[in-house]
C-alpha cells in the first residue's frame, strides 16, 4: 500500500516512517510554506487551497494522509487526517477499557476548538466523556516557532509529568520529537495513525 503524506514540518517524515507498518510505503511531501502562512491564522482560503492540493496527491497513491492538525479540516473523505485517526484510536481504547482515563495534550492553542470537537465526536458515542480531559500546553508552541526546541520539549515533558491520567495523548507530532524515554501510557499521533491504517489493511 502506498500512502502519500502531506506534512508542514520536515521532522515529521522520520516519525511516520518509523511508525509505518511493514506493508505500507510512504511518500512524503513537506510544505513549510503552509506552516508559515498559518502564523496569521487558518482561513477558508488556505483550507480550500490545501484541500485541492490533497486531491491532486491522490494520483498514484492508495491513500493520502494529512499530518497537520491545524489544517485537519481540509481533509475530507477519502483523504485521511492523522488527527482523526488518533481520535478514533483513543475512542477504541476507551471503549475497550471502561475505567481508562485519557488526557489529550495539545500545544497549538489555535486548534483548541477543532481538536476538542473532533475528540468529543469520536469518543462520545462509545465512552463516558468524563474520562476524557483536554489539556492545552500553554506557551509550548512559541519557543518552537523561535527554533528553541529545548524549551518546547521541557514544557511538553512537564505537562506529561503533571498528568494523572492513565493515558496521555500527544496531538501534535512535534510534541513527540523531544521524548527521551518510551512511556507506555503515551499515545502519539504518528503511531496511532499508522496503527489505524495497519488495521484497515487487515480489514
Amino acid at each position: 500500500m502506498r500512502i502519500s503524506c502531506l506534512h508542514t514540518h520536515p521532522a515529521n517524515t522520520a516519525l511516520y516512517e518509523a511508525a509505518a507498518p511493514k506493508d505500507v510505503s510512504l511518500a512524503h511531501i513537506v510544505r513549510p510554506d503552509l506552516r508559515q502562512r498559518m502564523t496569521k491564522g487558518v482561513d477558508p482560503g488556505l483550507l480550500a487551497e490545501t484541500r485541492q492540493y490533497l486531491e491532486r496527491m491522490r494520483t498514484g497513491s492508495d491513500a493520502v494522509l494529512l499530518t497537520c492538525s491545524s489544517l485537519a479540516a481540509a481533509a475530507e473523505a477519502p483523504i485521511l487526517s492523522a488527527d482523526r485517526l488518533l481520535a478514533e484510536d483513543v475512542a477504541l481504547r476507551m471503549s475497550q477499557d471502561t475505567s481508562l482515563t485519557v488526557d489529550v495534550l495539545f500545544s497549538n492553542l489555535n486548534s483548541d476548538a477543532l481538536i476538542t470537537t473532533l475528540f468529543y465526536a469520536c469518543v462520545g458515542p462509545v465512552a463516558d466523556l468524563s474520562r476524557l480531559t483536554m489539556t492545552p500546553v500553554r506557551g509550548a508552541l512559541d519557543p518552537r516557532i523561535q527554533t528553541d526546541t529545548s524549551k518546547h520539549d521541557q514544557r511538553v515533558a512537564q505537562a506529561i509529568c503533571d498528568s494523572t491520567a492513565d493515558v496521555v495523548v500527544l496531538v501534535q507530532s512535534s510534541m513527540a520529537l523531544g521524548l527521551k524515554v518510551n512511556d507506555e501510557r503515551i499515545m502519539t499521533v504518528h503511531h496511532s495513525a499508522m496503527r489505524r491504517i495497519g488495521a484497515l489493511l487487515v480489514a
